[in-house]
C-alpha cells in the first residue's frame, strides 16, 4: 500500500513538469519508441544506475549505519555520499563547456546540490517502506523525466506559462502535504 502511495507523491512532485512537457509535446509514454531508441547510455540511466546506486546508498549503507545513528542520519549520510559522487562528472563537463572551469563547476555544485535532495527523498522513501524497488523505481522515474526544464518558466512566450507555474507550486505543495501525512514507517514506533 506504501509504495502505490509514494509513487503517487512522485507523481505530484513532478506535476508541473509532466505538464509543461505534454503541453511543448515533449513527453511521449510510447513504449515502443522508448525501446527502439534506447542506447547504451539511457539504459544505464534508467535501468543499471537506479538500481546499483540504490541498492549502494540506501540498502547496504542503510543496514551498515543502522544501529549506529539516528533515523535522519541514516537518511542525510548515504544522501550526502550519493552527492559527492557525482562530483565525477565535473572533468565531463569541463570538455562540455569548452574547457570553461566556472561553468564546469557550477553545473557540477548544481548537480550535487540535486542529487543530495533526492538522496534524500530516495532514502526517506526507503526508511519508509523498507523496499529497494521503491527506491529503485524512484530513481528509474526521475532519470527517465531528466531534470524538469524549469527555466522556460522564465521565458515570457514559453506555452501555457502560468499555467505550468501554477502546477509547479501546486505539485510541489501537494507533494510535501501527502508527504507529511502517509501513515508512519513500523521502523518509527
Amino acid at each position: 500500500y506504501q509504495r502505490r502511495v509514494h509513487g503517487f507523491i512522485n507523481s505530484l512532485l513532478f506535476l508541473g513538469p509532466l505538464y509543461q512537457q505534454w503541453t511543448t509535446d515533449r513527453l511521449s509514454f510510447n513504449l515502443e519508441h522508448l525501446i527502439k531508441d534506447m542506447d547504451v547510455q539511457r539504459a544505464k540511466q534508467i535501468i543499471f544506475a537506479p538500481f546499483i546506486e540504490e541498492w549502494y546508498f540506501r540498502r547496504l549503507m542503510f543496514h551498515i549505519l543502522d544501529g549506529h545513528f539516528s533515523k535522519w542520519q541514516i537518511i542525510v549520510i548515504p544522501a550526502l555520499l550519493f552527492s559527492l559522487a557525482h562530483i565525477r562528472n565535473y572533468p565531463k563537463k569541463v570538455r562540455i563547456f569548452n574547457n570553461n572551469h566556472v561553468k564546469a563547476l557550477l553545473q557540477t555544485v548544481f548537480q550535487c546540490s540535486f542529487t543530495f535532495i533526492f538522496g534524500f527523498y530516495s532514502g526517506y522513501i526507503y526508511y519508509r517502506t523498507q523496499s529497494l524497488t521503491a527506491a529503485v523505481l524512484l530513481h528509474a522515474y526521475c532519470n527517465f523525466l531528466g531534470f524538469p526544464p524549469i527555466w522556460l518558466l522564465f521565458q515570457k512566450n514559453s506555452p501555457k506559462r502560468l499555467q505550468s507555474i501554477f502546477l509547479y507550486l501546486t505539485g510541489i505543495a501537494l507533494f510535501f502535504l501527502c508527504l507529511l501525512y502517509t501513515s508512519p514507517s513500523p521502523r518509527d514506533s
